[in-house]
């Protein structure tokens, strides 16, 4: 117990916390009264308790208070998201993005929690007869322009291109046209650092085109529908046929993957990205295994 009193004393007058500094230099001066006054033993024995304990574990909590992370999404958040999407305007929940930035909420949580579920509720709505399909396309334009505005074309400098950087094609499989998730899948990649061609609604035919006159080091395919399950096999079997590089890895991912994974080895994939944010670190990590 002497050594975490004495732990907590050395953290407190070191710190830069001034209110807390503050609180203790006011504390000793009225201590210094009560000794001085001759106050009885157990008052004394009090005041110690405060200064020895009580004083250092509130410096403590306000500084971890001042470093704890951003609350996080809130239900009432949400819900005045998806209300700005079918008001309209994008100006709007360009708006409401920038407030929640401002409060703290990090740009990783605004693409993979506001816009991702703003775009899931945009389609819960439609089939539910909630609203018009007039709708849902104004609003999935404003959630791309969201994504444009804190996008790395938007801002070359802030996210630079290395020229040496693993090359990666991503599209849809074919007949696929849920387009926004793959569009937030190349922002990842190209905050990694990543050469990215994003080419969502290309039929196989095409892509073949794309990965025999460029050399990518991996081709990530994603798709939401049940029905590309049995054609997103023979689709990557002709892209590993057609590439100009031999050792291409193939990535899945999207709904169908997540919710069946065995799928994965079924159609002949080399790895599988479960979220946007956590694709990029995977894809170094098998590229890596082959210049090892």
């Amino acid at each position: 117990m002497t050594d975490l009193k004495l732990d907590r004393q050395s953290r407190l007058t070191s710190t830069d916390d001034t209110t807390a500094k503050s609180l203790l230099e006011i504390f000793n001066h009225y201590e210094t009264d009560i000794e001085v006054s001759g106050a009885p033993s157990r008052t004394r024995a009090l005041l110690q308790t405060i200064r020895d304990n009580i004083i250092p574990q509130l410096a403590e909590a306000h500084a971890n208070a001042a470093g704890a992370p951003a609350s996080r999404l809130t239900a009432a958040d949400h819900d005045m998201f998806l209300q700005t999407l079918l008001d309209g305007p994008s100006g709007s929940a360009l708006e409401v993005v920038d407030n929640l930035i401002c409060r703290g909420i990090s740009e990783e949580d605004i693409f993979l929690d506001l816009l991702s579920t703003g775009a899931m509720r945009l389609g819960t709505l439609w089939s539910e007869d909630g609203c018009s399909f007039s709708d849902v396309t104004i609003g999935l334009c404003t959630l791309h322009d969201i994504l444009r505005q804190y996008s790395h074309d938007h801002d070359g400098i802030r996210h630079p291109t290395d020229p040496a950087a693993p090359r990666i094609l991503l599209a849809t499989a074919d007949g696929d046209q849920h387009i926004f998730g793959l569009t937030m899948v190349a922002e990842f990649f190209r905050r990694d650092r990543w050469q990215v061609v994003c080419e969502p609604g290309l039929d196989t035919a095409a892509l073949c085109r794309l990965v025999r006159m460029r050399d990518f080091d991996l081709v990530g395919l994603s798709t939401a529908l049940d029905s590309s399950a049995e054609k997103i096999g023979e689709q990557i079997q002709h892209l590993r046929r057609q590439s100009r590089n031999r050792n291409v890895k193939i990535m899945v991912g999207g709904r169908l993957f997540n919710q069946r994974p065995d799928l994965v080895t079924q159609v002949d994939a080399d790895l599988f990205a479960e979220d946007a944010s956590i694709a990029p670190t995977i894809g170094r990590r098998v590229l890596a295994k082959i210049s090892s």
